[in-house]
């Protein structure tokens, strides 16, 4: 039947000398390194918006929803809470429709205005509009 079959290791550097051949084996793939956008202790605002569409191309960026100011880079304990009532986009609540939630960091706080790409930071959260609430005057954001 089969037997017992050594198996030998797959070596660990070029093939022969003068070849440029590499296992395949070499536990690198799937590494990545990321590096902070900005150093710790950088000031910075956080910007909040809201859009109904998918390329957020109805934001005002002069215009958010909520702005927290004197917020530092790196120090991950500072909590900020807003209470809200929001009127819901009809799109969302008759049209089945998204809303989005765009957030913006900018590096050494204020507004957006005039700030360069690096100095601002954008990330966006999904939340579906449940079409089961019938006021639809007024509705919380999903988390």
């Amino acid at each position: 039947m089969g037997g017992n079959k050594a198996v030998t290791p797959a070596p660990s550097g070029p093939a022969s000398p003068g070849t440029t051949e590499t296992p395949a084996n070499t536990n690198t793939l799937g590494k990545q390194l990321a590096d902070p956008i900005w150093p710790n202790g950088t000031p910075m605002s956080m910007l909040l918006f809201l859009s109904t569409s998918e390329t957020s191309d109805d934001i005002n960026l002069s215009d958010p929803l909520i702005t927290w100011d004197d917020l530092t880079f790196g120090d991950w304990k500072q909590e900020r809470e807003e209470d809200l009532m929001l009127e819901v986009p009809h799109s969302v609540s008759h049209g089945n429709g998204s809303w989005w939630m765009d957030i913006k960091l900018v590096k050494n706080g204020g507004s957006i205005g005039d700030k360069k790409l690096d100095e601002v930071a954008s990330y966006r959260k999904r939340a579906f509009y449940s079409r089961n609430n019938t006021d639809d005057r007024a509705c919380p954001i999903p988390t």
